[in-house]
């Protein structure tokens, strides 16, 4: 529950400033790409590539449904290479 409470806080914030006539920009990052998301995908035998955007559709999905109206998303991470090989699918 903790980034639901903590979206949550922000979502209102901006909802009242756009009802007050405020031009109001709220992209949501996607904090996805790291050593967890990375062990998470080796732990479930998929590339972390892989992992990261079905999980990040998975969210945006849970957004929609509780109603959160975010203006945009950062830009996709960059192509990197896995601190494991075997993790990543690559050679």
């Amino acid at each position: 529950m903790g980034h639901v409470r903590n979206y949550t806080i922000n979502d209102v914030m901006v909802r009242q400033l756009r009802m007050s006539g405020y031009n109001v920009l709220m992209p949501m990052g996607w904090d996805a790409f790291g050593l967890p998301a990375e062990n998470a995908a080796m732990k479930n035998n998929v590339a972390p590539a892989k992992w990261t955007y079905e999980n990040i559709a998975h969210m945006k999905q849970q957004m929609q449904r509780w109603g959160w109206r975010s203006t945009g998303a950062a830009r996709s991470p960059p192509a990197t290479r896995s601190t494991t090989s075997e993790a990543s699918g690559c050679s």
